[in-house]
C-alpha cells in the first residue's frame, strides 16, 4: 500500500516494468526472507531449546519448515489481495491487523467442540491463512503429545477430521487463489493512480496478446478529427473544425507528417472540498513523428496532468488518446513498452 501511496508501483510501470516482473520480485523477496526465517525457526523448534529438550523433539524438521514456510507465503498472498482494497497505508495496516486476528477468533468459535467440525468445513476454514496456521499447530501439538511427532509417515493421518496433508495442500491452494484474486482486484478496483480495467478484462484477447493497430484509430471516417488534428482546439463541440487553419494562430501541418499521438476530448476532474476541479478540459491535439512539442502554461494549467494521463499514472475522466494507434484506456501495458518518461 505504501508503494501505491507513493506512486512507486505506477512509476515503475510507466518505465515499462511489467506487472509479472513486479509480482515475481515481490514474491521472490518474501520467499527468501521467510524461507530463511522458517528454516531457523524449524531448527530451533525441533533440535534446540533453552531447556532440557526441544519444543518439538519428535517432529520432522523438514516438515515443520515446509508448514511454516507455506503459511508465510499464504500470508503474503493474502496481503497481496488485501492491499487492493486500500489506498492509504495506515488505514490498511490497522484493518489488516484486525482481519488477521478475526481469522483466529473465527476458527476458535467454529471448532469450539473438538471433532464436531467436518473435514469439508475445516478445509474451507483453511482458505484463511491464520485458520490453517492454527489447525496445523494443533495437529502438530497432538502428534507431539503422543510422542510420535509430525512426520511424513503420519502426514495423511486424520485427527479430528483433519490431516497435515490437507493443511499443507490448502496452504498451497491459498497461495494460488489469493494471488489470482489480488491480480484481478488490482486491475479492476478503483485506485488513485493507474488505469482501471473493466471487470471482464481477462476475457479480452487484446489483454493476453498484442495485436497490431493502425495509426490514428480515433480519427473518424468523416475527416472531422483529421481536420482537428491540424491544430490545438479547446472544445470538441466547436462546429468549425477548420478554425485552427483559418485564424492564423496555428502553423499548418504538412501532409507528409504522420501523427504518432492523437488526443481527442481528453478531460480530467478531481473532487475537492470546494467541488469538482477541472484540471484538463476537453483537450484535442496531435503529436507528429520527427517533431518536438512543448506544453507551456502557468502552474495548474494541466500540463503534468496531461502527461500523467498519457503515461497511465492517472485515468482520464472522459475522452481518449491513442499512442501509435493504441488507446490509453485499454492498452496501456502495450503503450508503455514504447514510451519513456523522465519526470
Amino acid at each position: 500500500i505504501v508503494e501505491k501511496e507513493t506512486k512507486i508501483r505506477e512509476s515503475l510501470k510507466m518505465m515499462g516494468v511489467h506487472t509479472a516482473a513486479l509480482l515475481c520480485s515481490f514474491y521472490g523477496l518474501q520467499a527468501i526472507v521467510f524461507g530463511v526465517l522458517s528454516f531457523i525457526f524449524s531448527i530451533f523448534l525441533t533440535c534446540f531449546s533453552p531447556g532440557d529438550s526441544a519444543v518439538l523433539p519428535a517432529s520432522s524438521t523438514i516438515l515443520v519448515f515446509v508448514f511454516f514456510f507455506l503459511w508465510c507465503m499464504a500470508f503474503v498472498s493474502f496481503a497481496f489481495a488485501f492491499h487492493t482494497l486500500f489506498n492509504k497505508a495506515m488505514t490498511g495496516g490497522i484493518v489488516a491487523a484486525l482481519v488477521m486476528l478475526a481469522q483466529y477468533v473465527i476458527y476458535k468459535v467454529i471448532t469450539i467442540t473438538p471433532g464436531a467440525t467436518s473435514g469439508v468445513a475445516l478445509g474451507f476454514l483453511c482458505l484463511l491463512p491464520n485458520c490453517a496456521l492454527t489447525l496445523g499447530i494443533e495437529l502438530i501439538g497432538n502428534f507431539e503429545s503422543l510422542h510420535i511427532g509430525a512426520t511424513f509417515g503420519n502426514l495423511f493421518y486424520s485427527d479430528n477430521n483433519a490431516s497435515l496433508a490437507m493443511v499443507l495442500g490448502m496452504l498451497m491452494l491459498d497461495i494460488v487463489l489469493w494471488t489470482m484474486l489480488g491480480w484481478y482486484l488490482e486491475n479492476v478496483f478503483p485506485k488513485e493512480f493507474g488505469v482501471q480495467q473493466p471487470p471482464h478484462f481477462f476475457l479480452q484477447k487484446s489483454y493476453w496478446k498484442e495485436e497490431p493497430r493502425p495509426r490514428g484509430s480515433l480519427i473518424e471516417p468523416d475527416g472531422l478529427f483529421a481536420r482537428l488534428s491540424r491544430g490545438l482546439l479547446g472544445d470538441t463541440t466547436d462546429t468549425l473544425p477548420g478554425r485552427a487553419e483559418n485564424d492564423g494562430s496555428v502553423e499548418p501541418v504538412a501532409d507528409s507528417l504522420q501523427a504518432s499521438i492523437e488526443i481527442r476530448g481528453l478531460r480530467k476532474t478531481f473532487s475537492t472540498p470546494a467541488g469538482q476541479k477541472v484540471a484538463v478540459s476537453s483537450l484535442n491535439m496531435s503529436m507528429y513523428e520527427g517533431q518536438i512539442l512543448a506544453l507551456l502554461g502557468h502552474n495548474g494549467a494541466g500540463k503534468t496532468t496531461t502527461i500523467h494521463m498519457l503515461t497511465g499514472m492517472l485515468a482520464p475522466s472522459s475522452g481518449d488518446a491513442t499512442i501509435l494507434g493504441r488507446s490509453i484506456r485499454t492498452e496501456m501495458d502495450a503503450i508503455r513498452k514504447t514510451v519513456g518518461v523522465c519526470p
